[in-house]
């Protein structure tokens, strides 16, 4: 009960992270160019000043060090109390369902004995997004579950918006991450990952980012979902999230929600709409 209590609080806040007004693609990329040029122009000069003394807040310090590393890989990864990540349904474990609610309590991952294991899994998301009549784009996702307990997915987000003058321009956003399901239950599927942004402009900017998403399996055909990522882009943050509600027919998963973009101080919102198919 407290794990459902948990999944639905953090599906209010990434609901309140949602709402924010709009940008321009010409902005963003004004501003990446910009603190591009700035970072390249600054030189810091730190200087730092060290010391060999140990003395009796020593012992303290490692052991306030040791027991958050403890408490630090108990939460990101696995628990001496749960079940180990990597065990089959017929120990205690899980194995990847054929598709979510192939039965009517299954999500992505099943607690049954099955003549045939399905050692992999796949699915692949295509979902349009609408801000207003001059600012829409496209975004696909691919996701491949080597394991159980890690993924690795692609992500290209296409926008679109039209000037005043006539004319349009593009953005265009790459991300690639892998990520560890920490939470691998018929009803939630809950990960976390680390990855790689690229931001689509004429100096072709990379850089590094955090993820974190949840898939909830409330009741056969329903299933809710929201993903998260966070990195820096040429000294430039970057924030893409969304939050959907989907209807499972089959191995197809019709979808719609919210997704929210932001790029420095430029924030995208509107609706979203699309279809996942599972391998």
């Amino acid at each position: 009960m407290i794990y459902r209590i948990s999944i639905l609080a953090f599906f209010c806040l990434c609901f309140s992270q949602l709402f924010a007004q709009s940008g321009k693609l010409g902005q963003i990329k004004n501003e990446v160019k910009e603190n591009k040029s700035n970072s390249s122009s600054k030189h810091d000069h730190h200087s730092y000043s060290s010391s060999n003394d140990y003395d009796e807040n020593g012992f303290f310090v490692e052991l306030v060090g040791d027991v958050f590393l403890g408490l630090t890989y108990n939460v990101l990864f696995h628990s001496r109390y749960e079940t180990p990540p990597f065990l089959a349904p017929e120990v205690g474990g899980v194995a990847f369902s054929k598709y979510p609610y192939i039965a009517d309590d299954l999500g992505r991952y099943h607690d049954r004995p099955l003549d045939i294991p399905k050692k992999v899994s796949a699915d692949f998301s295509s979902r349009y997004f609408y801000e207003d009549d001059k600012l829409y784009g496209l975004h696909h996702e691919l996701r491949f579950y080597p394991t159980r307990a890690l993924s690795m997915d692609v992500k290209y987000l296409f926008f679109r918006e039209g000037l005043d003058d006539g004319t349009s321009d593009r953005l265009d956003l790459v991300m690639m991450n892998l990520n560890y399901h920490r939470f691998r239950l018929t009803w939630l599927n809950l990960w976390w990952g680390i990855g790689y942004t690229n931001l689509k402009t004429d100096e072709g900017n990379g850089g590094f980012n955090i993820a974190v998403g949840c898939e909830l399996y409330p009741g056969k055909p329903i299933s809710l979902r929201t993903e998260w990522q966070f990195g820096t882009v040429a000294q430039t943050n970057v924030a893409v999230g969304t939050v959907d509600i989907g209807v499972h027919l089959n191995r197809f998963r019709l979808f719609g929600g919210l997704q929210r973009v932001k790029i420095g101080t430029v924030r995208i919102m509107g609706p979203t709409g699309g279809l996942s198919f599972f391998f």
